[in-house]
């Protein structure tokens, strides 16, 4: 009789952290909104993307961080490094 009595407790458990484990998932799996602001010479540079993790949301914003910068700056081997450095940055 305790051995079914642990069993079902066992089983009644194991489903309580399941449910629970999969109820975390689906918070982490989330949309949310990421607000990224850099500055480059006085110049600012804004962009709110929508995504389910900041590290996605980031690397995206970063190359449009990038582009943007280097299509409004001269295109010299030290300004480029100098915008790496501002997009890999946000403030």
């Amino acid at each position: 009789m305790r051995d079914a009595v642990m069993l079902v407790l066992g089983w009644v458990l194991g489903s309580i952290i399941f449910i629970c484990l999969k109820s975390c998932d689906a918070k982490a799996d989330e949309i949310r909104e990421y607000h990224f602001k850099w500055t480059y010479q006085k110049e600012v540079f804004e962009v709110k993307k929508k995504d389910v993790s900041w590290e996605k949301a980031f690397t995206f914003s970063s190359q449009l961080c990038y582009d943007y910068f280097r299509s409004n700056f001269p295109k010299t081997y030290e300004t480029g490094l100098d915008i790496i450095d501002v997009c890999a940055n946000p403030r």
